[in-house]
């Protein structure tokens, strides 16, 4: 599996506007079924969701999210870390700097934008750590 800095930065946005993120994975064809996700989808659709699930992995590592079991489902919470780095990384002209300059020069740009902490997942985020 690979990390993509673009999936961690939607699925960030994608908690921030629902507060919580749940149940991502179909484990089976008969959850896929029951959900009305043709078959002939599922391969993709589960493709993905191993993408997301080892984002969102990575997300909870950085402590960028918290995960917080609910009955049947999974939710992701963002910790004050991914509020801080959201504000970082929201803007698409920066987040697009941040992507073609050299690690030291997207630490310094992050670091004068955020604390360090954020700071410091962000640029992990970015794979360059």
């Amino acid at each position: 599996m690979k990390q993509s800095p673009e999936i961690q930065r939607q699925l960030l946005f994608d908690i921030e506007d629902c507060d919580r993120l749940s149940g991502l994975a179909f484990a089976n064809k008969a959850a896929a079924r029951a959900a009305m996700i043709p078959e002939e989808m599922l391969d993709d659709c589960q493709e993905l969701t191993k993408d997301i699930e080892y984002n969102l992995g990575l997300l909870v590592e950085r402590g960028l999210i918290k995960v917080e079991p609910d009955n049947q489902f999974i939710r992701y919470n963002l910790t004050a870390i991914g509020h801080d780095s959201i504000e970082a990384i929201r803007d698409d002209t920066f987040w697009n700097n941040l992507r073609n300059v050299t690690p030291r020069e997207a630490s310094v740009l992050l670091r004068n934008t955020v604390g360090s902490a954020a700071a410091h997942a962000a640029i992990k985020m970015l794979g360059y750590e």
